[in-house]
């Protein structure tokens, strides 16, 4: 099951990242033959998850399904980067 992490909020009229998590990055490849889709996710434990779909497509997944899942603990280096990463994002 795809794990929804953001929702539309009609108030500030912003896309708002679910409590629980701290970061999200997901890319859409739009509509196409293909309806490729991945996020990556980390939580307020600093896990992270990895999902990506695909949709009427012949190549699935190993378990012949649509959706792929990956979840594990981030790794140190990976909050190191990504603290660099926020930091120059809050200063531009």
């Amino acid at each position: 099951m795809w794990i929804y992490s953001k929702r539309f909020d009609k108030d500030k009229k912003l896309v708002t990242l679910n409590s629980g998590y701290i970061f999200s990055f997901s890319k859409y490849e739009g509509f196409s033959y293909r309806l490729l889709a991945i996020e990556f996710l980390i939580d307020d434990d600093f896990n992270y998850l990895l999902q990506m779909s695909v949709a009427e497509h012949e190549d699935r997944a190993k378990n012949n399904s649509d959706l792929f899942q990956e979840k594990g603990r981030v790794p140190e280096k990976i909050l190191d980067y990504l603290e660099i990463f926020l930091i120059q994002i809050l200063k531009a």
